[in-house]
């Protein structure tokens, strides 16, 4: 098994391959991509599988070991000719222009209805 299935077992989201990992002194970030060739245009639910372009996407996840945890996504953007309209691959995990999981989100939630916003902030940020 390489590292990089490691941390697709670790992340648990079906939805992305691990490309790369890079370790950091207090964080990790992880490189992923989609497993899907195609997806469907939201507008008429045809498939699609054309890009017109990619850009990077980047989101907090629930830490590991210790390490803050930043997913680096290659996020697709698709043209549908029925529509006319472009549109970005979406994903279960993670809600559309967020930077956050949706678990990581569910986690600090949880968090800020034991203690204060400050302290939870203090915490992440200075975690180590």
């Amino acid at each position: 098994m390489t590292e990089n299935e490691v941390f697709e077992m670790i992340l648990g989201i079906k939805e992305i391959q691990v490309d790369r990992v890079d370790w950091q002194d207090q964080s990790l970030h992880i490189h992923c991509s989609s497993i899907f060739e195609e997806t469907l245009c939201p507008h008429c639910l045809k498939k699609r599988q054309v890009v017109n372009q990619t850009y990077e996407r980047s989101f907090r996840d629930l830490p590991i070991a210790g390490k803050e945890v930043y997913v680096h996504l290659n996020q697709r953007q698709f043209y549908c000719p029925d529509c006319d309209r472009y549109f970005n691959e979406s994903f279960s995990f993670v809600d559309p222009k967020r930077t956050m999981t949706r678990r990581y989100e569910r986690y600090v939630y949880e968090c800020c209805k034991a203690s204060t916003i400050q302290k939870i902030s203090a915490q992440e940020v200075n975690a180590h």
